[in-house]
């Protein structure tokens, strides 16, 4: 009996020193990052955002900025969602690397895109969609329930290589799984929703979801507590499960042969095999149905040093994955290596790989040079008269919700999930009233028309 308080006395042990190390965090920190916390905002329809409506003050050693975010909780203006006669509409969807971290909100690529478009005579109007941690899958679900509504005319997807990471629905943070696609056990897409019916406004978002700020120290100390708990009041059966997990971890070696040899270096099958699907959706909504133009885009990894022989060929397996869509690919890494190599000034911060101000507008200047060139395409070119073909189709089916085919239960809970054909985008749309919410589909007419966007998407070339 004697030995029973020891798993307490150690957990105090810890926790005293921690208390003290916490204190000092609280007295220091302030001093050195003043900047708060940021605050996410988990919709029920589609994926976590920056909290809506709010002004943030970011600081690191390379950047201290204030932006503020959009009614969407976007770090982007905002848009209307009719779109304005005469207006070319750009859709940019990715990760930090577009949700712009660090950058001045008027050094971002969509503004510099506004403005290079404007010196050429074009009315264009770009609107980011992107968040820290995105991958395709986030990207494909906020397109499906909020992007498609503001009617783009050329969309951009980023891809940077934790994207085959990020893409997993069952991926989780701080703020519990993000909405996202998956395979489901058939082999078709499946999009899980939560239980939330409605996104909320601004001002709602911000009395349902803010928190009071914690200190910085009481956090540290919570998690201490929390883990110091879960050894103190273990037993032997969850200490032996431990321990057999940690076994269970495969060398490098090993890992390696689970992977398909034909696949890019160390991504494992099912990573790719989900990234295809993914692929093959957008480019069934974006082209197929929704009649706009599609372009993948390579954000840079770290300029400082040599191309990594893995990294290109990851890159050049994503191009081509892309490719078998008719959807070409903008290589940011090569434009940015060529201009360090021109001398031009760094694109990026010295200790982050996310891109600054010249960062911004080099990505800017190669995107714009291939919407002008799309757009200068002759009226009698075959992606032309096979986007203006499904432009007209879209028009008919605009008002409609992504989910177009019949939809199947796979469990969860009632609404929790529901699948759709292989990549097909046949995600939830918002409620009504939500921003970019559009009127609720008729019913009866919606099936047929995912399987005719899945058909055509074959003969539309992007």
């Amino acid at each position: 009996m004697r030995g029973a308080p020891k798993p307490v006395f150690y957990a105090v042990l810890v926790l005293l020193p921690a208390a003290a190390i916490a204190l000092a965090v609280e007295a220091i920190l302030p001093r050195i990052a003043p900047a708060p916390r940021l605050a996410y905002h988990a919709w029920g329809n589609r994926p976590d955002t920056l909290l809506p409506g709010v002004e943030h003050r970011a600081v690191t050693r390379n950047y201290d900025v204030v932006f503020r975010t959009n009614a969407l909780g976007f770090k982007d203006e905002e848009h209307a969602v009719e779109k304005p006669p005469g207006v070319y509409r750009v859709l940019l969807l990715g990760d930090s690397f577009v949700e712009g971290q660090g950058v001045d909100p008027r050094d971002h690529l969509a503004r510099v895109l506004e403005r290079l478009a404007a010196r050429d005579g074009v009315r264009l109007e770009a609107i980011a969609m992107a968040a820290s941690g995105w991958g395709q899958s986030q990207e494909l679900a906020t397109y499906e329930v909020v992007g498609r509504r503001y009617a783009p005319d050329f969309v951009a997807v980023f891809f940077c290589a934790n994207d085959l990471w990020n893409n997993f629905a069952t991926q989780r943070t701080s703020r519990g799984p993000r909405p996202a696609y998956a395979l489901g056990p058939d082999g078709r897409l499946v999009f899980e929703l939560a239980d939330e019916p409605e996104t909320p406004p601004a001002p709602e978002a911000l009395r349902r979801y803010e928190r009071p700020p914690r200190s910085e120290g009481v956090r540290a100390l919570r998690r201490l507590f929390a883990r110091a708990f879960r050894i103190a009041t273990a037993g032997e059966e969850e200490r032996r499960a431990a321990r057999l997990a940690a076994l269970y971890e495969l060398p490098p070696e090993a890992d390696r042969a689970m992977r398909d040899p034909g696949g890019p270096p160390g991504v494992p099958r099912d990573r790719r095999i989900l990234f295809e699907a993914l692929v093959a959706a957008l480019h069934r909504a974006v082209v197929a149905r929704d009649g706009a133009r599609l372009v993948n885009v390579h954000v840079t990894g770290y300029l400082d040093k040599p191309m990594d022989p893995d990294f290109a060929r990851l890159l050049a397996w994503v191009a081509e994955r892309y490719a078998r869509h008719g959807v070409e690919t903008v290589d940011l890494e090569r434009v940015f290596r060529a201009r360090v190599a021109a001398g031009d000034p760094y694109p990026a911060w010295r200790s982050d790989p996310h891109w600054n101000a010249a960062g911004h507008a080099y990505a800017a200047e190669a995107l714009w040079g291939r919407i002008r060139a799309l757009r200068a395409a002759p009226p009698g070119a075959p992606s032309r008269r096979a986007h203006g073909a499904a432009r007209r189709d879209a028009s008919r089916r605009r008002g409609q919700t992504p989910i177009q085919s019949v939809p199947q239960e796979t469990g969860g809970g009632p609404g929790r999930q529901r699948a759709a054909g292989v990549g097909a985008p046949c995600g939830g749309a918002p409620a009504a009233g939500s921003p970019g919410a559009g009127p609720s589909p008729a019913g009866a007419g919606a099936p047929s028309s995912c399987a005719s966007a899945g058909s055509a998407s074959s003969s539309s070339i992007s």
